[in-house]
Formats: structure tokens, sequence, C-alpha cells
């Protein structure tokens, strides 16, 4: 069985937080007004790269209509905007859902953070989790 490695693994990281560097330039003083009252500024969203079908057993997607299964690779990250550096990093399979990564977020949340995330990652429960720690959170 083929895996990915730690120097892979890091190598991803530097490649998309410069890509979220680049794309997420806003002038520093209309940060620094609008987020200054925040700790940190937690945006959390996943991606897939379709695999070829060795990886499978690893990495696990879905299966097509002839029932073959390529492997997909899902990266779940959780990236803190005003340091520019990732909180949470994780490379899964197809198969772990944003509902289920949504309680990801609960282990690292403190106290002054706003948690930026999309629909995929709704769930109730985690919103109850995040708002006893007494953090802010919105759904894009």
């Amino acid at each position: 069985m083929e895996t990915i490695s730690v120097r892979a693994v890091a190598f991803l990281q530097c490649v998309l937080a410069l890509v979220l560097a680049r794309r997420l330039q806003l002038p520093a003083a209309a940060c620094s007004a609008a987020l200054k009252s925040f700790g940190r500024v937690l945006a959390q969203d996943s991606t897939t790269i379709k695999l070829t079908p060795k990886l499978a057993a690893a990495f696990p997607g879905s299966r097509n209509q002839r029932g073959s299964n390529h492997g997909h690779l899902k990266i779940q990250a959780l990236y803190d905007l005003l340091a520019q550096r990732f909180v949470s990093f994780s490379l899964i399979g197809f198969n772990r859902n944003d509902q289920a990564a949504a309680y990801d977020v609960v282990r690292v949340v403190r106290v002054g953070d706003l948690v930026l995330r999309d629909l995929g990652h709704f769930v109730t429960a985690s919103f109850q989790k995040i708002a006893q720690v007494g953090e802010l959170f919105l759904i894009l």
C-alpha cells in the first residue's frame, strides 16, 4: 500500500498557505480595524483530490456506477487568517464528510476566536460546543 509521507503533507501545507496568503491579501489597515477584537480568525474548509486506484485502500473515495473505486484524498484544514498559518491540517479519505469534521474546531478554539466556515460544517451540536467556549462563528 502506498502512503503519503510527512514531507508530502508539509509540502501541501506550504502550497496551500501560499495560495491563501496571495488570494486573501487585504489592506493591512482594513484587516486591523475590522478584526482587531479577535485573537484569531479561523477559517475551516476542505477540498478533495482524485487519486489513482492504487491509493483507494488508504484514501477511499466513492464508487462509480460500475463499482470501481478511485482513491480520493480529502484535505481538511483550519487556517488562522491573521497569523497566516494552519491550526489543523489533515489528509483523510473522502468518506469523512465536513459534518464529521465540524467538531475538529472544538479541540482548538479559544476565547476571542472568530470561526468562519461554510454550510458543509453545519452541525448544531458543534455550534453549541463552540458557544460554550464563548466564541463567535459565521457560516458562509
